[in-house]
């Protein structure tokens, strides 16, 4: 059995379930460039290997949705519902529309029979009563969400002098399907800076707890996408005097709210690779002094920052 035959079962050991007759009922919905074959095209990719399948209206049956996006690349996606209505999903990518949508076909075919055929041998025969599977368009779909977690890192952030790199960790809740789809993230993040004056250095350093919420996704399904976004941080702001007769620390509490934007790109599931710009409005800010008088820093009333972040999306 080749690997591809054996990945496309394994989606079917965990879906599969005939009804009482024997005859697992489905109905699609399905998106596609112009270029592709439509939704009749992958309807009969499913029937036209196992007898076990029909297409079929109603609740009562499996919901299957397909998507095919040509840019950046050529990819298609297919989420099947199983008996329990748990959600598989797989995608897959080829060089040409048709073998993409008769790859799908497969996977969707094996998800409701492991026995059937990898080709299609069989006339399909939809029931009679079942109206025909059309294109879904380009109206809103069901929101599919995800557990995400990542880690970053702060190249720029002008609230410090001399801003070095900054680390930090990212976990929440992520959603697709929709324009307005969701995304929530905690992040903890440390970063420092210092700066050097006529009278010594000054070190300081931020760590903090922020919330980000995100509501739109640009656009609502694909491996890319853009969405504006909102929070808060709150933490610690420290400045520390280095190479002085007398040094000296002064902690602070670090308010800011954000605005900002971050994209995403998904280049190899579940992997994904984000970036994420934005400006910040500290709530307290302080002014750095040496005993001398010579200024050292000030807090900015709006500070820029970016973001690099490495993550995973869990569904």
């Amino acid at each position: 059995m080749s690997a591809w035959r054996l990945a496309c079962v394994a989606i079917a050991l965990s879906c599969s379930a005939f009804g009482a007759d024997g005859v697992v009922r489905f109905r699609v919905e399905y998106r596609a460039p112009p270029e592709c074959p439509d939704a009749r095209a992958f309807v009969a990719g499913v029937t036209g290997r196992t007898k076990h399948a029909i297409i079929a209206p109603g609740p009562d049956a499996r919901a299957v949705e397909v998507v095919i996006e040509s840019a950046p690349a050529l990819e298609g996606r297919v989420r099947i519902a199983g008996p329990r209505g748990e959600l598989a999903e797989r995608s897959v990518r080829g060089a040409a529309c048709r073998e993409v949508v008769d790859a799908l076909a497969l996977i969707t075919a094996l998800s409701f029979d492991p026995e059937a055929s990898s080709e299609v041998t069989r006339d399909p025969v939809p029931e009679p009563a079942a109206p025909p599977p059309v294109a879904a368009g380009p109206r809103a779909q069901s929101l599919v969400w995800s557990l995400y977690a990542g880690l970053t890192l702060v190249p720029f952030e002008s609230a410090l002098p001399g801003s070095g790199l900054g680390f930090g960790a990212a976990a929440g809740a992520s959603s697709e399907g929709a324009i307005l789809a969701p995304l929530t993230l905690l992040m903890v993040r440390r970063t420092t800076g210092d700066v050097a004056r006529v009278g010594g250095r000054a070190e300081l350093g931020v760590t903090s707890a922020g919330l980000v919420g995100c509501p739109v996704r640009i656009p609502a399904q694909g491996s890319l996408a853009l969405r504006p976004c909102a929070g808060f941080e709150l933490g610690r702001l420290d400045a520390e005097g280095v190479n002085l007769t007398q040094g000296r620390r002064h902690s602070s509490v670090w308010l800011l709210p954000t605005v900002g934007a971050r994209g995403q790109w998904q280049f190899s599931a579940p992997f994904v690779a984000s970036a994420e710009l934005g400006a910040g409005f500290p709530l307290k800010r302080q002014h750095y002094t040496f005993d001398s008088g010579e200024r050292v820093h000030d807090i900015p009333r709006v500070s820029l920052g970016a973001a690099l972040e490495l993550g995973v999306e869990l569904r």
